[in-house]
């Protein structure tokens, strides 16, 4: 197997690395901030929870992005989502994004791609009132297929895994009923367990991709 990037110093980092036919590729994710941040988001929407609903929405979004260990090159995510406002403030929406990603060895493409269809639960605090620019954080959870199709790993496979992500953007409202979202989105699954075109395994212990997102979001 051949390795690349640097071994973990930090205990809280997970090692992420396909593994196949005697080719590897490695990276390390720090899943420390994005643990805090699903405490947090529990929290948020247990308590948004006893709040009563304000109303309803849907909406659209689209995105670009990478990782920055160098094992996934750049790609796209585009979903969907319909949500519920809770208080002054809260959020909670189900999520429906599909993403596409090519891949590389230490930043150098090869023959490939990953792809991920995620189903979340996510939930946001918003700031100010909502009346103008709002800026908002939001944290989410649930679960990914993730798709792994190389020649260059020899491997073409699907599996399931839990996945977590963290979100930072603003809304700016177009009118009282339609605004305009801009974020930025980070993304990881744990797992899955994947087979090579031999029958061999080839490990996936993490999915992580970073994305900068434009959305539309209608009120009702």
């Amino acid at each position: 197997m051949a390795a690349f990037g640097p071994e973990p110093s930090d205990p809280d980092a997970i090692r992420v690395r396909i593994l196949d036919n005697g080719y590897g590729i490695e990276g390390i994710i720090d899943m420390k901030a994005i643990t805090g941040a699903l405490v947090a988001g529990l929290t948020l929407a247990t308590g948004a929870a006893s709040a009563s609903a304000e109303g309803l929405y849907i909406g659209g979004e689209f995105g670009y992005g990478g990782n920055s260990d160098q094992t996934v090159d750049s790609g796209t995510v585009i979903g969907g989502f319909v949500g519920t406002h809770f208080g002054n403030h809260g959020r909670i929406e189900a999520e429906l994004a599909y993403r596409q990603n090519d891949l590389a060895v230490n930043g150098i493409p090869v023959s490939g791609e990953v792809t991920s269809l995620a189903l979340m639960g996510n939930a946001f605090y918003d700031f100010g009132d909502g009346s103008g620019f709002t800026p908002y954080l939001g944290i989410g959870m649930g679960f990914a297929s993730v798709t792994l199709d190389s020649a260059f790993y020899n491997t073409d496979d699907t599996g399931s895994a839990f996945a977590v992500q963290a979100m930072a953007g603003a809304a700016i409202p177009f009118t009282e009923s339609l605004s305009l979202t801009i974020e930025g989105r980070v993304f990881g699954t744990v797992g899955p367990s994947l087979e090579d075109n031999f029958g061999n395994e080839a490990v996936v212990t993490g999915y992580y991709t970073y994305a900068a997102m434009l959305g539309l979001r209608k009120s009702f």
